[in-house]
């Protein structure tokens, strides 16, 4: 071997020594480079950006909820494109897919146009820019409630047509879940009987006035006790007896006491007719009445006092008794006209003449309420007295209309939870829960059962169909908003009651009602419906900071409104907002458990013809 050929077999022997010319060095070679997606920034009507590594390798075609795009850069650690067209009322935080070669990624919507409100404020929507609004709520931990006024004040036998809400989330299509009015599967309401009406004299020579010392039409009034038998004027609904007649032709019926106040000044009797009457003797039956009597001899008054007029005094008859009579003939709760003065009816009692229906109470549970039921009843009776006294009429002198009608139930329904509050001590901001259950003694209002427009259907002004009327409900709490405004809700209040000025007003109507407190019919409502519509759901300092109006002399029954008024954030659905006169209609968009994070939109449309007010309101 010569040295040539030495030297190339030594190169040889080396190169094979040392993989002379591999480029992995004798090793393996490495695995192509994984491109990943860690995030995204996907903007309805703008750009899309997906970060990550090594996406330059991604060189196959990349799609958006299935719409193929083009990406105008390219990096290793970046992707941009248009996004593509967006559904008709895009949803902020709603899933979009995305499609990047061999990558599958879910990133949220971002939509810039979003709603930015504080909590407390609140904004008007007007009614020909809600035709075409895409009304688009961020994603996140925010709470807002969408209203709808009826500011109409005239009576009408049926709710009006609002319009419809639609609501759209992150799930495809738009909302097809299913359509309903807001208030269906609200809460039950405790049945009120219809207001009675009054069988007073049409020409009676004016003044009227009540006697010091009258005569009841039978002696017995004022020292009968339970067991006796008494002859009542038969002076319920519109008969009138012939005040100028016999005696012995005054239709009467006859009752029996059945139980007694401790001090004997409230008398609970039945209908001697009553089929029943051995229900109504029974030991444990006279001592719910007995319970029942000392309930309302203890608050009645006082109420009155704080709710009407703070100088009120019981009428004398009978030795000053109060009458409440269970009528076999009468279906609910009303009043009779035993009240009225001797000067417009000789054979009147002048004594306070409550009445229910021809049910023995069979629970201690019934006793607290049927309790407050006759507080109420006893406020119609104080209200004509007010009037009797001051006037010497059963009408105010200056009156030229009565607009609100059906306010005499508003405010029999104030004294009757201005009894509650005084029995339980809650001067205001009071609770349900304050009040006790059976046992408390304590009178129990049934005007704040329902709130949060969970009864739209409801009207302040009439009864409407598969209701009972709004006036013992809403129109309770819109006179309690302006009371508030006047300076006498709270109790022990100094001044003028708001309820003796409002006897004065020539137009006994909302807009002179609401001119007490400076406001307009529309403005009052307004203010009234947006402060129950977020009645404790705001943060007081917020609701203050941005001037959000709040019923501050109770708190609702319940903490949140029911499902029925709630819209979810995962489910798209459809609500009908159809609303009585002087009510309103809610929609709430709440955080609820497993949607934080995500986004709801809506649109509006079915609109009706009769002009409303709609709000959307930040609540948390």
């Amino acid at each position: 071997m010569n040295a040539h050929t030495r030297l190339i077999t030594g190169v040889v022997l080396l190169c094979a020594a040392v993989s002379c010319g591999s480029p992995t060095g004798g090793r393996p070679p490495p695995e192509p480079p994984t491109p990943a997606i860690t995030e995204s920034l996907l903007i309805a009507g703008g750009e899309g950006v997906l970060r990550g590594s090594h996406l330059e390798t991604l060189t196959a075609g990349i799609t958006v909820d299935g719409v193929p795009v083009s990406p105008s850069v390219r990096s290793s650690g970046e992707i941009r494109f248009v996004m593509p067209p967006g559904r008709a009322c895009e949803v902020d935080g709603r899933p979009v897919a995305v499609q990047a070669g061999t990558l599958s990624h879910v990133g949220q919507l971002e939509v810039t146009g979003t709603v930015a409100l504080a909590v407390g404020e609140s904004r008007v929507l007007d009614r020909e820019q809600m035709r075409t609004l895409c009304l688009q709520l961020p994603a996140g931990n925010e709470a807002f409630v969408v209203t709808a006024l009826n500011p109409s004040t005239e009576p009408a036998a049926s709710p009006d047509p609002l319009f419809t809400v639609r609501s759209w989330t992150g799930t495809a299509g738009p909302a097809m879940v299913r359509a309903e009015p807001v208030g269906a599967g609200a809460r039950q309401l405790a049945v009120h009987a219809p207001p009675g009406a009054r069988g007073l004299p049409t020409a009676v020579e004016a003044p009227q006035r009540y006697a010091d010392n009258p005569s009841p039409f039978d002696p017995r009034y004022a020292a009968a006790t339970v067991g006796d038998t008494l002859p009542w004027v038969d002076w319920w609904g519109s008969s009138f007896p012939n005040c100028a007649g016999a005696r012995e032709r005054i239709p009467t019926i006859n009752i029996v006491v059945a139980a007694l106040s401790r001090s004997g000044k409230t008398v609970i009797a039945y209908d001697a007719r009553s089929p029943r009457g051995a229900a109504w003797r029974a030991p444990a039956v006279v001592a719910r009445l007995g319970r029942m009597a000392e309930i309302m001899e203890r608050w009645a008054v006082p109420a009155v006092r704080e709710a009407m007029h703070r100088g009120y005094e019981p009428l004398r008859g009978a030795g000053g008794r109060w009458f409440h009579v269970f009528r076999t003939d009468v279906p609910g709760w009303t009043i009779d006209n035993n009240d009225a003065p001797q000067t417009a009816c000789r054979y009147s009692s002048e004594v306070p003449s409550t009445i229910g229906p021809d049910v023995p109470l069979e629970y201690d549970a019934q006793v607290e309420y049927v309790a407050a039921l006759a507080i109420h009843e006893y406020a119609h009776h104080a209200e004509t007295v007010y009037r009797v006294r001051r006037w010497g009429s059963y009408t105010a002198p200056m009156r030229v209309s009565t607009g609100w009608g059906a306010a005499g139930e508003s405010w029999a329904q104030t004294v009757q939870e201005t009894a509650a509050r005084l029995a339980s001590n809650q001067v205001t901001a009071a609770r349900y829960a304050a009040l006790g259950g059976t046992g408390s003694n304590i009178p129990s209002p049934d005007f704040y059962l329902n709130g949060y427009g969970e009864h739209p259907e409801q009207s302040l002004w009439a009864i409407t169909p598969g209701s009972r009327g709004g006036y013992y409900d809403q129109g309770t709490r819109f006179l309690m908003y302006l009371r508030e405004r006047w300076g006498d809700a709270p109790l022990g209040a100094p001044g003028d009651r708001f309820f003796e000025r409002a006897q004065e007003l020539p137009r006994y109507d909302v807009a002179s009602m609401a001119g007490l407190v400076g406001l307009s019919a529309t403005s009052a409502l307004d203010q009234w419906s947006l402060a129950e519509a977020t009645d404790d759901l705001v943060d007081p300092q917020a609701a203050d900071a941005r001037g959000l109006p709040q019923l501050k002399t109770w708190v609702p029954d319940s903490p949140r409104p029911l499902p029925s008024v709630r819209v979810s954030r995962s489910a798209p659905m459809v609500r009908m907002l159809n609303v009585g006169r002087g009510n309103y209609g809610a929609v709430y968009i709440l955080s609820e458990e497993g949607e934080a994070g995500k986004g709801i939109s809506l649109t509006f449309e079915n609109f009706g013809s009769v002009p409303f007010i709609a709000r959307l309101t930040r609540v948390h």
